[in-house]
């Protein structure tokens, strides 16, 4: 058993594995990291760490570095949601299981511990056992929610949506509404104007565009945008890997509140319909408005596990980034 940085002629069998296994998103692929080493230029480093045995990967972790100030940073990219572990499935008993993915993180950990500030560092709620990152000296938050929307049966989701929600739809049906894709010019214009007015801040056109045109040359992503006339008036930008799809950004014009309702029941039956996924995860937000629209589509709340330094030299870091942020990370 052995642990080493992977070169590139690694990276299939990496991105299979990330894959194959439950803990594994879009995030975590190695084309998708890269994008951000080709925007940020040499300040962007990111290492996929692989587990062997019997010289076959079983286990995985990407770290991005951002060099800033004079320091390492670890801190998810804009968008990445999900990082952390991810391992490959396995029919051992559960205690040996455990014991064995307990191992794996310890070691993992102190990967983390040796690659810089750890600022924000993010696993999919299907990572629970987290408890060998703590022993590494890591603080452990949730950090926030996010909803998370089964698809069994399209007619089944729509039943389960709250009721004011279903009347938006039904009232925004009858608007002889128009739904495009692939509009990304219309989407970052909706998507700016919608942060703006929320006095909240956002990302730059060309990073979410490389993005967006990556994600196209691995079939892996969709933009919706509605119109009233020749008007967009809403728009929704998701990406998706082999599990579920995930919202991206998405922004509206306030004076049609409906329309958002009804692009985001179209990208539900996208998922369900044209893509064949179970989930679409509507993606972390601690701002209210958001979070409590996402709510009526009648998605389960899960937490989002967040690994941060605990140093005092990390204290006092974290609190400048809490601040600034924005300055660091766009």
């Amino acid at each position: 058993m052995y642990l080493e940085v992977l070169g590139n002629t690694y990276y299939q069998e990496y991105d299979d594995l990330v894959d194959a296994s439950s803990e594994g998103t879009i995030f975590h692929k190695t084309w998708w990291l890269n994008i951000f080493k080709e925007y940020y230029g040499s300040s962007y480093d990111v290492k996929f760490y692989g587990f062997f045995e019997n010289k076959k990967l079983t286990a995985g972790m990407p770290v991005p570095i951002n060099k800033k100030f004079g320091f390492n940073f670890v801190y998810n990219p804009k968008f990445t949601v999900y990082l952390g572990s991810f391992f490959a499935e396995s029919n051992a008993k559960t205690c040996t299981k455990v014991s064995h993915r307990k191992k794996i993180n310890q070691m993992f950990g102190d990967i983390l511990k040796d690659s810089g500030l750890l600022l924000r560092y993010s696993f999919h709620n299907n990572h629970i056992d987290l408890q060998p990152f703590i022993w590494s000296g890591f603080d452990l938050k949730v950090h926030f929610y996010t909803q998370v929307l089964k698809l069994p049966d399209i007619n089944k989701v729509w039943q389960s949506l709250d009721g004011n929600k279903r009347n938006e739809i039904n009232s925004a049906l009858k608007q002889n509404y128009k739904i495009t894709f692939g509009d990304f010019d219309e989407l970052y214009t909706l998507y700016k104007n919608s942060m703006v007015k929320q006095s909240h801040s956002f990302v730059k056109k060309d990073l979410l565009e490389t993005l967006f045109k990556e994600c196209q040359k691995h079939n892996c992503c969709q933009i919706f945008t509605l119109f009233d006339e020749n008007e967009a008036i809403a728009s929704f930008f998701i990406v998706w890997d082999n599990k579920r799809a995930y919202c991206v950004v998405a922004g509206m014009d306030t004076e049609h509140r409906g329309a958002m309702s009804l692009l985001v029941w179209e990208v539900i039956k996208y998922t369900k319909e044209q893509l064949n996924l179970e989930e679409i995860d509507f993606a972390a937000s601690s701002v209210p408005s958001i979070e409590h629209a996402y709510r009526g589509y009648g998605g389960d709340p899960k937490p989002i596990f967040v690994l941060r330094t605990s140093s005092t030299l990390g204290f006092v870091v974290l609190k400048s980034y809490d601040r600034f942020k924005n300055s660091i990370s766009t």
